[in-house]
């Protein structure tokens, strides 16, 4: 596996237990009758993160990705 993959590899694995972690949160939030929108969102937008890391690995492994260099800024 290159280093690109266990990178972004270790991001997802990363972003999978911040998830965790807010589902358990947003639980015991909603059991004491306490959620809010701010730990709902956060939610929505690791869930959204770890598909575009997903995805990110995905067009990785094609060949046609692996030749294309970002441009500089």
């Amino acid at each position: 596996m290159s280093k690109e993959l266990t990178v972004i590899d270790r991001h997802i694995q990363d972003c999978k237990g911040m998830i965790a972690r807010q589902q358990t949160r947003l639980a015991k939030q909603r059991q004491l009758g306490r959620e809010d929108q701010s730990s709902a969102y956060l939610l929505r937008c690791l869930q959204h993160n770890l598909h575009a890391l997903i995805g990110a690995r995905v067009a990785f492994c094609s060949s046609d990705v692996r030749d294309l260099s970002l441009p500089s800024l």
